[in-house]
């Protein structure tokens, strides 16, 4: 996962996405596998929701802390354990123990 990647910021985020229901969608077409109006990702082997930009690999739920919040480079989990559940509400900081976002 993409950990130290400044160049994903909230502009460009919204530029590319529209955010509804804890899903980030395709705003343009980018390739056979990136429709207009598509959820974006797919659902990786431990059940978190993957977007590739730019050939890197990050979790949905970060882009869209980042998207609604800001680049941080702490650990960003989901509040209640549902790893497929987005909501920029149900995002927020955690220490060590977090899983990575």
């Amino acid at each position: 996962m993409a950990e130290q990647d400044h160049t994903v910021t909230k502009d460009l985020l919204h530029r590319i996405f529209d955010y509804k229901d804890g899903n980030l969608y395709w705003k343009d077409d980018r390739g056979a596998n990136k429709v207009a109006g598509s959820i974006a990702g797919y659902k990786d082997p431990k059940g978190y929701v993957i977007i590739v930009l730019n050939k890197i690999h990050y979790r949905a739920h970060r882009l869209i802390y980042i998207m609604f919040n800001g680049y941080t480079n702490q650990l960003i989990d989901h509040i209640n354990g549902d790893k497929l559940v987005a909501s920029m509400a149900r995002e927020k900081y955690h220490g060590k123990f977090a899983n990575h976002g």
